[in-house]
């Protein structure tokens, strides 16, 4: 082990010593680099041979700084520098520089002045530039530290008393910065008081000579004024100003007082709403108020923001949880909900216990579940829950809470979470803070009072309360000075307390500062340095600290602290593990030096990283440090706990935050690494905006090949994600450009992706097998299951057009691989092109299980707006495959209300979609104007697909729309080849625009096709329209290929499919007939009541009875006229009465005598005319 006791010295002569090396000198490269390690901590070799070493090859460098390690260790026998790849200075050497900033940390200023000394003096460093500039920036801000120093001990030693000593430093002052006007103002005013007026003066016109000389300018207004007062002998000499003790009076007035008006809302409000809001100015009074309107309502617990938690998640969370278990720790914990409250509160986890990461909604229920009967087990039995200073919560907290008090408590947790009281800064919440405040506001939730400056009389009472004297003008003074702010009047009478200026009556003129931030800068100014230390290192940390933690990041014995924290409590600046108030944190925060503040920041984040600190919390303090090398790790740490805890957006900004401190700290791979990252999880969160202002920074940044294909990729993902496909294949194509040249396999594989995607908008155009194929190739050559899961995937988007057989057996391998490394978003591609290529093949059942495949995975996951919005499209097509039409359309009504990703390439196909179920639902004319709107809105839609088109042209012909049919058919044949599936549709509309002779041909050749493509749909209605033809020509039917039970699978609708067979079975058998006609009405009636929307049943019905009368030659078969007796009418009544018609019968005009019926049998109750029914509900439409 290495003996301690080894001293560096560089300020000044740079001298080395140590327990068996007399004082030595240094070469200066190794003294610059010993330096360097003592004042920035560990740093990677290769920096230091930057430093060091500029112009020499980066080989030659390193050996340079080896042989310089080599020669050191030697010299002294101790290894003085450690590590490989990043070294450090060994814990044992002492170095004067450090301690020098130790001692300004601390406070420590006198101690500090005696370090003295130029950084590494009389050496000479030109031929390191970089080196140069960081020591010139050291030795200014040693200076500054200097000069810090001498003002505050200057200060201190004044306010003691000691006159001398405060001009002595005053002048020291002057000599380190002999331009600076205010150290010659210090040396004016102290000459003065000393009693050397002339001397005063003496130093005043030395001052204008300094500033002519060197700059050409007077003094300030302030240096002249001073030297009037001080020619006219007025100069202020008063008694410096120290702490006394203040009455329990103004630590806490006894009396709210002003807020009768406030209280009579808040007792209107209470029992009436959940949530009340207080919301006004920095001091106006909110808490109080809060305070004691909860008091008086009974027992009450306090939650309270502190600043810095809006940059870590779940941050109010868990101090309110703290809060709950402090207060109430004998409550008992159920085991399901300290495991998931582990995940908020790391103490609560057993020894040895692994929580699984949240990656699902599903699971960020349970523990908002979870959430919710831990507090309220805990708290049930209050009167009021008082939330303080919400402003400062962070965005996950308050989703916590908004679920915790607007949903139903799990069942078998009794009791309910008590009302709120929450109170805020007017104009200081996030927007979407405010969403919710104006949400629950609308839906008679909650309730926002406004807090307004106190009244005269409230301003009055407050007075009496304090023991201001009952001047009647002095104390109008201090109304129109305060404003009306309970604190600004608080803090101006402590402050007239501590001067001593209220037990002497109010001078004449009262020299008070216009806000009340400068006169806690005035109490400020009366503490020791240690204590105004430990007060900004409190301010830096913001929040949840305490004596040790504050110990710690000045790097302070405990003890030594104690008496200054004892100081800062006896000043009421402190309360506890928070400030006394908002603005005196604010106030102390503005106090610390610029020169002081990245030094308290490092400290607190070595602090905060040795107490297992939220890792974004640490990355903000290096980053405020100055140090982004340290706070680069911590952002990435910080996303992967937001990833663990479902927080997608938040990982990416983690990322992105990763991605820059990485580049401000020179390591450019890791940045773009970091930023390519976030990129991706942008794109599947569908932030259009973010990923196109990361992709230009990359853009601009970029010089190698790697971080020029890492930038034309996420460039490239910006142009698709606005359906911009040419101008995303182009920069595809130059980023797999330098992907090859920089020989990276895997950014390779990644561009190629995005070509494909880019020809899949553009309709396959050009043909992406080779890119898949090298995809393929570059998967297996990584043995890289995810690459080779999403390559499948993409050839079964591919082949899904021309070859659903194999695009299938894709999918289905893609899906399997996605399970094995566990990725829900291509688990749910896949599925959900395994349900489209079933559908075709007319297996319904089978896509459905597919589509449940698919939303398991959708629940399991977040985001993924698009794939959602295909699975409602999927179940609608599937639906409506069935004959379900309410939950088909209920399906496309919800899709087409989603913002996702290229809303206007998928939007024409749900509304063709929805367009097809209205007509089929007998909504002729609203079905026409949708589709009508549709058709002319396609020619410029960035949709290229064939399935909007295909099912516009069939909707146009079904409604007999031939003025528009030709526009349809001319836009359904513009686009390239549809694929088999959507040419054999196609075809099968062009059919329907021939003689039923012509249409035979065409329609065996769609038969055929479907059969051997194996289109099971495609083919059941082919054969559907072919029998239909031949009964139209007076043909006889043909047998059926197909049973009943293999429908058409969407590709014609149900209800035509139906009527076919119908028809087929009379012309084959008048029983057949009367059987099939039964069964059809059966399924009329049935799907009217279960399936059809209310709204459109009586307009189904009559479609479809109207569907089935006979046409062509049938329409031309004699049939005959009966008359109904009165024995058949009564079975009509029975009949209809069985069917659920009952109590409508009376508002049916069936006209039995005029009744014709389509077959020569006199049971049929089929009727082929009457009035149309207007009634409410299904059965009334019969």
């Amino acid at each position: 082990m290495d003996t301690p006791g080894w001293r560096l010295r560089v300020l000044g002569q740079v001298r080395l010593s140590g327990p068996v090396l007399p004082e030595t000198t240094l070469e200066r490269k190794l003294a610059a680099c010993l330096t360097y390690l003592a004042l920035e901590g560990a740093t990677s070799r290769s920096r230091l041979v930057g430093l060091l070493w500029p112009d020499s090859p980066e080989a030659t460098a390193r050996n340079n700084l080896s042989q310089m390690l080599r020669k050191l260790r030697l010299a002294t026998g101790h290894e003085l520098i450690i590590g490989t790849d990043e070294l450090s200075l060994a814990p044992e050497v002492q170095v004067d520089a450090a301690q020098a900033r130790a001692l300004l940390t601390q406070g420590h200023v006198s101690d500090l002045l005696k370090l003295d000394g130029t950084l590494l003096h009389n050496l000479n460093y030109d031929d390191c530039p970089d080196l140069d500039d960081w020591i010139t920036a050291q030795r200014e801000q040693l200076q500054e530290w200097r000069l810090g120093a001498l003002r505050a001990e200057m200060t201190r030693v004044e306010r003691d008393g000691d006159t001398a000593q405060a001009l002595a430093l005053a002048r020291a002052l002057l000599d380190l910065d002999p331009v600076s006007e205010e150290a010659w103002r210090h040396v004016m005013r102290l000459t003065y008081v000393s009693g050397d007026r002339p001397a005063a003066l003496r130093a005043y016109q030395k001052c204008k000579e300094v500033l002519r000389r060197e700059f050409g300018v007077d003094p300030l207004p302030a240096t002249v004024q001073l030297a009037r007062e001080i020619d006219r002998g007025t100069v202020p000499v008063t008694a410096a100003p120290r702490p006394v003790a203040l009455p329990l009076a103004v630590q806490r007035p006894p009396h709210l007082v002003g807020r009768e008006r406030e209280w009579a809302q808040l007792e209107a409000a209470w029992g009436q709403v959940r949530f009340i809001y207080i919301r006004g100015a920095p001091g106006s009074g909110k808490t109080r108020l809060a305070q004691d309107f909860a008091a008086s309502r009974g027992d009450y617990i306090v939650y309270g923001g502190r600043p810095g938690d809006t940059d870590v998640p779940f941050a109010s969370s868990a101090r309110n949880a703290r809060t709950v278990l402090e207060r109430f720790p004998d409550v008992p914990l159920q085991e399901w909900v300290r495991r998931e409250m582990a995940r908020v509160l790391p103490e609560l986890a057993q020894p040895g216990e692994v929580l699984t990461p949240l990656s699902s909604e599903a699971d960020v229920l349970r523990l908002r579940q979870a959430m919710q009967v831990f507090f309220t087990e805990r708290t049930r039995h209050l009167a009021a829950t008082l939330v303080d200073d919400w402003q400062f919560y962070d965005y996950d907290s308050n989703q916590d809470g908004a679920f915790m008090w607007t949903t139903p408590l799990p069942q078998g947790v009794e009791g309910q979470l008590p009302p709120m009281i929450i109170t805020y800064r007017r104009d200081e919440v996030a927007l979407e803070s405010e969403q919710l405040i104006l949400h629950l506001v609308g839906q008679g939730l909650g309730i926002v009072i406004d807090i307004e400056p106190l009244p005269d009389e409230g301003s009055e009472q407050l007075m009496n309360d304090l023991g201001v004297p009952p001047d009647p003008q002095a104390r109008a003074r201090l109304r129109q000075h305060t404003g009306g702010n309970p604190l600004f009047l608080l803090e101006t009478v402590r402050h007239l307390l501590e001067t001593g200026q209220l037990e002497r009556g109010l001078p004449e003129r009262l020299p008070l500062p216009p806000k009340v931030g400068q006169l806690i800068e005035r109490r400020l100014s009366l503490l020791s340095t240690p204590a105004l230390q430990a007060a900004r290192a409190a301010a830096i940390l913001q929040r949840d600290f305490d004596v040790e933690l504050v110990a710690q990041v000045l790097g302070a014995p405990l003890f030594d602290l104690l008496g200054a924290w004892e100081e800062l409590d006896a000043a009421q600046l402190v309360s506890g593990e928070r400030f006394s108030h908002d603005l005196v944190y604010e106030t102390v925060l503005a106090s610390v030096p610029g020169s002081v503040r990245p030094l308290l920041h490092r400290g607190a984040a070595r602090a905060l990283e040795g107490q297992g600190g939220h890792p974004a919390r640490i990355a903000q303090h290096w980053m405020e440090g100055g140090k982004p090398g340290q706070a680069a790790p911590q952002w990435l740490k910080a996303a992967e706990q937001a990833q663990a805890r479902y927080l997608n957006a938040t990982a990416a900004q983690n990322l992105g935050q990763a991605g820059e401190a990485f580049w401000a700290a020179g390591d450019a791979d890791a940045a773009f690494q970091a930023w390519g990252q976030q990129g991706e999880k942008l794109f599947y969160l569908e932030d259009h905006q973010t990923v196109g202002t990361l992709a230009q920074t990359m853009q601009e940044r970029a010089r190698t090949p790697r971080h020029k294909a890492l930038a034309h990729r996420i460039h490239s993902a910006t142009f698709l994600m606005r359906g911009e496909a040419a101008q995303g294949m182009a920069v595809a194509q130059m980023g797999l450009s330098c992907a090859v040249q920089a020989g990276d396999l895997r950014l390779e594989a990644d561009l190629l992706e995005l070509l494909v995607f880019s020809s899949y908008q553009r309709g396959y155009d050009p043909d992406p097998s080779a890119w898949l194929e090298r995809m393929l190739q570059v998967g297996n050559a990584l043995n890289d299951a995810a690459l080779q899961a999403k390559t499948h995937d993409l050839w079964a988007l591919y082949l899904g057009a021309f070859r659903p057989q194999e695009a299938r057996r894709h999918a289905e391998a893609g899906e399997e691989l996605y399970r094995r490394t566990g990725d829900l978003q291509g688990v749910a591609a896949c599925t959900q092109k395994i349900a489209t290529g079933l559908l075709r093949f007319g297996d319904v059942h089978g896509a459905r299980e597919a589509l449940g495949r698919m939303a398991a995975a959708l629940d399991q996951g977040n985001g993924m707006a698009t794939q959602r919005l295909f699975l409602l499209e999927g179940q609608a097509s599937c639906d409506h495959a069935q004959g379900r039409y309410r939950q088909a359309l209920e399906a496309l009504d919800e899709a087409l209300q989603m913002d996702v990703m290229h809303a206007d390439v998928w939007a024409p196909e749900l509304q063709a979609g929805r367009a097809t179920l209205l007509a089929e639902l007998g909504a002729h004319e609203e079905a026409r104007t949708e589709a009508l709107a549709l058709l002319a809105r396609l020619p410029g839609s960035p949709n290229l697909r064939p399935d909007a088109r295909v099912l516009v042209l069939s909707l146009l012909i079904q409604l007999g729309s031939r003025e528009q049919v030709e526009a349809a058919l001319q836009e359904a044949e513009r686009l390239p080849a549809g694929g088999l599936y959507w040419n054999a549709r196609l075809d099968l509309a062009r059919a329907a625009l021939l003689p039923a002779q012509e249409r035979l041909p065409l329609l065996e050749a769609v038969l055929k096709a479907g059969r051997t493509q194996g289109l099971h749909g495609v083919a059941s209605a082919a054969e559907a329209r072919l029998q239909a033809a031949r009964l139209d020509l007076g043909l006889p039917p043909q047998p059926w290929e197909r049973g009943p039970e293999d429908g058409p699978a969407g590709v014609i609708s149900l209800l035509e499919w139906q009527v076919v067979r119908v028809r087929v079975a009379r012309a084959l058998d008048p029983d057949r007939g009367e059987q099939a006609v039964a069964a059809f009405r059966a399924w009329v009636e049935r799907t009217a009541q279960q399936d059809v929307p209310p709204e459109h049943c009586t307009r189904f019905v009559e479609h479809a009875w109207r569907s089935l009368q006979p046409s062509g030659a049938e329409a031309r078969r004699p049939h005959r006229q009966l008359k109904l007796t009165t024995a058949a009418r009564s079975e009509v009544w029975e009949r209809a009465a069985v069917v659920g018609l009952a109590g409508v019968q009376g508002l049916l005009r069936w006209r039995f005598q005029s009744t014709r019926m389509c077959v020569d049998t006199p049971s049929m109750l089929l009727v082929a005319s009457y009035p149309p029914v207007r009634v409410s509900g299904c059965a009334g439409s019969m």
